[in-house]
């Protein structure tokens, strides 16, 4: 999973270390999950979803 494009609502991922990610977004944004890894990135309102 290079990059993921996110919608409006609520979305959850699941990346390639398994960790889940619980998204929002506003608008539709880009985010690419290489160049970022795993870390949370709360700018675009990622937060981690502890198992």
């Amino acid at each position: 999973m290079k990059s993921v494009i996110y919608r409006q609502k609520l979305q959850i991922y699941a990346l390639n270390n398994e960790r889940t990610y619980r998204c929002v977004t506003t608008s539709a944004q880009r985010f690419d999950w290489n160049q970022h890894s795993w870390y949370v990135r709360l700018e675009i309102g990622c937060v981690a979803i502890s198992n």
